[in-house]
């Protein structure tokens, strides 16, 4: 007998959990668009809620899964609708959430919020000179670009960010696939058990958008916030290396602070500096990186913050956030923030929306930048990564699907 729940689908990211009755092996996962399978894996994750309520299963405590695609295979496949499939062996053992694709894409079903300036300057010209159109569609540029790729081009500038792109998705597929998986220091009932807690396809987008920025000549360092092993700093110290940007990692190095959470703990999500360190130092670009030890109140009090071209941010808590959100200012007009903890429902078109609570990160982003007197636009990319641009000014980021089909083509 399969018990089987879906609790996230969203653009690049499912999860949930699965396992069958009187048995501990673990179950696959199939997710398909019509007839391709666009990821598979297995369950493994620890899920001790889940073993709490199946107390007599033998598979419930590691019944978890979750599993990252490219956004970009739902417009490539043609599917109108995604399937979820749960096997065991060759046997199908259930299916479950058939979803219009539409709603994993944006309201109308094109590959995301259509904006102006989210590709590097010398695309966009050549965008306008092939499609003979003053403001060509994100849809537009992306098929230019393509053509391009498949064409071939003399064009330096063009080569150059083919080259940096291909390079940079090789190195986040490299880094997810090599970098330790497991917590040592956490059991099978922590939510810390797992060290990768974003996607590779989550990173690209930022590591493209700071592509695009300095393009633009927008110049800074970039800062994380919230590292834990350094698995997205591994991605994203190679690529501000390879884009000659500083790059600072703000980390207490021993774990959550304590808060008013009723989910998180203090100590969760503790990587050491000399662990994080070691890290980056294998998988990464450690030599282009400042690390700053302490919660964030303290840190960013004890140092001096140099201008920004933009930061990331995977820090769980509200309060958290407003700490990181007093640097806000430091941030160039045409920079972003990505934060983690975002989903689709932040999101209406370009409009950022958001309940405050304890574990919400997304209202002290809005209500730092209302103080600025800046508005936001937004746009959810993948996993439960999203990215936050002022409306006036900020340099707007590709959305993820547009990005993934360039990528295939690369």
């Amino acid at each position: 007998m399969l018990s089987f729940h879906l609790d996230a689908l969203t653009p690049g990211l499912v999860s949930g959990w699965a396992f069958e009755a009187d048995k501990s092996d673990p179950v696959n996962i199939d997710v398909r668009c019509g007839n391709s399978v666009i990821v598979s894996g297995t369950t493994n994750i620890p899920r001790p809620d889940v073993a709490g309520h199946f107390p007599a299963s033998l598979a419930a405590l590691r019944s978890g899964f979750l599993l990252s695609y490219p956004v970009g295979a739902l417009k490539r496949f043609g599917a109108s609708k995604i399937l979820v499939s749960v096997w065991s062996g060759d046997t199908k053992l259930g299916e479950h959430s058939i979803v219009p694709a539409a709603l994993l894409l944006s309201k109308d079903g094109t590959i995301g919020p259509d904006t102006k300036a989210f590709v590097p300057h010398f695309i966009r010209r050549a965008a306008n000179r092939l499609t003979s159109s003053p403001d060509p569609s994100v849809e537009q540029i992306v098929d230019t670009i393509i053509s391009l790729v498949q064409s071939g081009t003399n064009d330096a500038q063009f080569i150059k960010y083919v080259r940096f792109l291909s390079s940079a998705w090789s190195h986040c597929r490299f880094v997810a696939k090599y970098f330790p998986a497991v917590n040592p220091h956490a059991s099978d009932l922590d939510k810390d058990r797992l060290c990768k807690q974003t996607s590779s396809e989550e990173i690209v987008s930022i590591i493209h958008h700071l592509y695009v920025l300095k393009s633009y000549g927008v110049p800074g360092a970039f800062a994380e916030f919230g590292s834990f092993k350094g698995y997205s700093a591994s991605m994203l110290s190679w690529a501000c290396a390879s884009l000659g940007i500083e790059m600072h990692i703000f980390d207490s190095f021993e774990g959550l602070p304590p808060s008013a959470s009723t989910f998180y703990r203090a100590g969760d999500f503790a990587g050491s500096l000399e662990e994080v360190r070691h890290n980056i130092e294998l998988f990464g670009a450690v030599e282009n990186v400042v690390f700053h030890k302490g919660y964030f109140d303290d840190s960013l009090r004890n140092c001096t913050m140099p201008r920004l071209i933009s930061l990331w941010m995977d820090v769980d808590l509200q309060n958290s956030s407003r700490d990181v959100m007093t640097v806000a200012d430091k941030i160039d007009p045409a920079g972003a923030v990505f934060s983690h903890e975002s989903t689709t429902q932040h999101f209406d078109g370009l409009t950022v929306t958001c309940e405050n609570g304890s574990d919400s990160v997304i209202g002290p982003i809005i209500d730092r930048f209302a103080e600025l007197g800046a508005e936001l636009n937004g746009a959810f990319l993948a996993g439960n990564t999203g990215a936050f641009w002022r409306r006036s000014g900020g340099i707007p980021v590709l959305p993820n699907a547009a990005l993934h089909d360039i990528l295939a083509a690369i």
